[in-house]
């Protein structure tokens, strides 16, 4: 086959390369944004008071820790009846009209925990579907560039395996498997309070420097992580895709030889 007959073909090898490139962006954003919901419940509930009232008291009243607990529940922390001043009443006997009830403090946290829940929830759910997704990018890409010879297979096969690997780190194991102690890099509302009220002592119990080790790497570095294999995703599949359209530029096309007779 010629370089002219060869060209068309691999147009359109390198056109359909083109909306694969598109899922990639769309996915690795989305998978970004997934990986920081969790990051930022934590930094929210470390640094901040937001989420704080009510429940260090929810915590050392034990219910956490009772054997029927359930298991995904959030703590609520609860205003109790005596912080609602009663309505005072009048010369006649008669009830003035009530007194105006004092802010909820607490409000503001049960807000900010229901809003963090329900998104870390979709966002531990949604990113092994998101990660699944993008190794089907990068191996539709490699498909296109060994079949349509456009060049940066090894950048696109190297970004398929490393999709894989956080794939990988991305799915809920303790869940697959009940009673695996491995687990996923995302994690629940429930899990980031009850490792928090664990390593701060809340419910009693003594915290050893290994239990900080464990909820640091399990609550900071393992997202991290996660972030960073995504970024290698996303620089293995660029580095294939800058290769295959640099082959695109620089293919020879055949041009026509004009022979003139001598003494012309």
């Amino acid at each position: 086959m010629s370089a002219v007959d060869y060209r068309p073909l691999l147009s359109e090898y390198a056109d359909a390369l083109h909306p694969v490139r598109l899922a990639r962006n769309i996915l690795f954003v989305l998978l970004v944004i997934g990986l920081l919901v969790p990051l930022a419940g934590f930094v929210i509930l470390t640094f901040t008071d937001l989420m704080e009232p009510g429940l260090r008291e929810y915590y050392q009243a034990g219910p956490a820790a009772a054997p029927d607990a359930p298991r995904e529940r959030i703590p609520q922390a609860r205003v109790s009846d005596a912080q609602t001043p009663a309505a005072p009443a009048t010369q006649t006997g008669e009830p003035s009209a009530p007194a105006e009830a004092p802010v909820d403090i607490e409000s503001g946290a049960r807000t900010w925990r229901g809003v963090l829940g329900v998104a870390m929830e979709v966002a531990k759910a949604m990113l092994p579907i998101l990660a699944a997704l993008l190794m089907m990018a990068a191996f539709f890409a490699s498909l296109l560039s060994l079949v349509g010879r456009l060049g940066g297979a090894k950048g696109f096969i190297g970004a398929t395996l490393w999709a894989l690997i956080l794939l990988a780190l991305l799915l809920p194991w303790s869940r697959i498997f009940p009673g695996m102690y491995v687990t996923g890099a995302p994690y629940t509302l429930y899990e980031l309070l009850s490792g928090t009220a664990e390593v701060n002592g809340w419910a009693g119990d003594p915290v050893s420097l290994w239990d900080r080790i464990v909820y640091y790497a399990r609550f900071v570095a393992y997202p991290i992580l996660a972030l960073a294999v995504l970024l290698v995703v996303h620089l293995r599949f660029a580095r294939g895709y800058r290769t295959a359209q640099e082959a695109m530029v620089v293919l020879p096309v055949e041009t026509p030889v004009i022979r003139t007779e001598p003494g012309a």
